[in-house]
């Protein structure tokens, strides 16, 4: 069930952990194998969330050493850098992180341990990985095209990125720097909970089981999320760390089931994305 970040300006949260195969490269054969999946499974995602395709995604296969690199060379760029200081900073201020606790080298082993595929919306591609079964990708998949719709629909680069890089030195400054992550983070649940809502379904049919017809299967879904079992970095993090990585998530797919039902596909998916919520008290 894991993916990357998709590689906006700032680094992705994880996704919760799945069991793991022995990694294995793929055979030419299979590689072939995986780039054909990328219209089928874009087709089904676009049939799921309602979200037309307007122009081919790019793919491409690479190896656990360049995702490794690619990884490091994100959290190593100067924005990058930027914003995890000011979190890092502002965390320990507030004693939500112990004071000899590195956020960068735990984050990078945490996306290092659960990445399977992602999506860069800089480049317009979908990454799939040569050790990872294909049958386990297919899902991930699923959800990483749902980015590459929703990127074709709002551009992702820009939807969610309010908070300033800087980190703020005033009370004006912090409030200012609160109030957009916080349109920041409710954004970045709309983006990770319709990409987790079309995983699940794709997960769900071959059973005759959707989220909008059995929401029942939701309790299902929030325990293997609230699961650490088979992420070793993922349960030695700090409480704060492990909900704010899941946040999105987790609570994003409970609100698109609730707007899923209520109002229907094309408000689940392309409505939130067009017309995004406000945190309460936010004009």
């Amino acid at each position: 069930m894991h993916s990357a970040p998709r590689q906006r300006s700032k680094p992705k949260r994880p996704k919760p952990p799945s069991p793991r195969k022995a990694a294995r490269p793929h055979h030419p054969d299979q590689a072939k194998q995986l780039f054909g999946l990328v219209d089928e499974l874009i087709k089904f995602s676009s049939q799921e969330s309602g979200l037309p395709i307007k122009s081919e995604v790019k793919r491409r296969i690479t190896s656990r050493a360049e995702v490794e690199a690619y990884l490091k060379g994100k959290f190593e760029d100067d924005q990058g850098a930027k914003r995890m200081q000011r979190d890092e900073i502002v965390l320990k201020k507030f004693g939500l992180l112990d004071h000899d606790f590195e956020l960068k080298p735990y984050l990078l082993a945490l996306l290092t341990e659960q990445v399977e595929a992602y999506y860069d919306a800089k480049t317009k591609t979908v990454t799939m990985l040569d050790w990872v079964d294909i049958d386990e990708q297919k899902p991930v998949l699923a959800h990483e095209l749902t980015h590459a719709l929703q990127d074709q629909h709002v551009d992702l680069d820009k939807w969610d990125d309010q908070t300033p890089d800087d980190v703020s030195l005033t009370a004006s400054a912090d409030s200012d720097h609160l109030a957009k992550d916080e349109l920041d983070t409710a954004r970045d649940a709309v983006v990770e909970g319709q990409a987790t809502a079309v995983m699940m379904d794709y997960m769900l049919k071959p059973m005759g089981k959707s989220l909008v017809k059995d929401p029942e299967v939701m309790d299902f879904v929030q325990q293997q999320m609230a699961s650490t079992d088979s992420s070793p970095v993922l349960a030695r993090a700090p409480l704060l760390l492990s909900e704010s990585l899941l946040f999105p998530y987790r609570e994003g797919l409970s609100f698109e089931q609730d707007v899923w039902m209520d109002q229907g596909q094309t408000a689940a998916f392309a409505g939130a994305l067009d017309r995004p919520r406000r945190p309460p008290g936010r004009s």
